[in-house]
């Protein structure tokens, strides 16, 4: 998993390369946008090892579904603190 720290140039917060607990070759990114706003993506590894991206989805604050969004920046926020702290 990478986590960035800080906020890119454009205000976004990135979690990427997360490998799930099964060991698969799919890995999913997290995108935390400066608007509160999140953007899960999902990519595969094929057997060369080049990523095979899947549809993403995005979670608005201010929509359908904002526990969703609210729950998801949490997680983000948190292991972009854990990160921090075990640098």
């Amino acid at each position: 998993m990478e986590i960035q720290n800080e906020r890119d140039s454009g205000g976004n917060l990135r979690i990427t390369d997360i490998e799930g607990d099964m060991g698969q070759k799919t890995r999913l990114n997290l995108l935390l946008q400066p608007d509160g706003d999140v953007v899960m993506s999902i990519y595969e590894i094929d057997e060369m090892g080049l990523k095979i991206p899947r549809p993403s989805i995005e979670f608005c604050t201010m929509s359908r579904n904002p526990i969703i969004a609210k729950g998801l920046q949490q997680i983000i926020l948190k292991l972009a603190e854990e990160n921090k702290k075990s640098r």
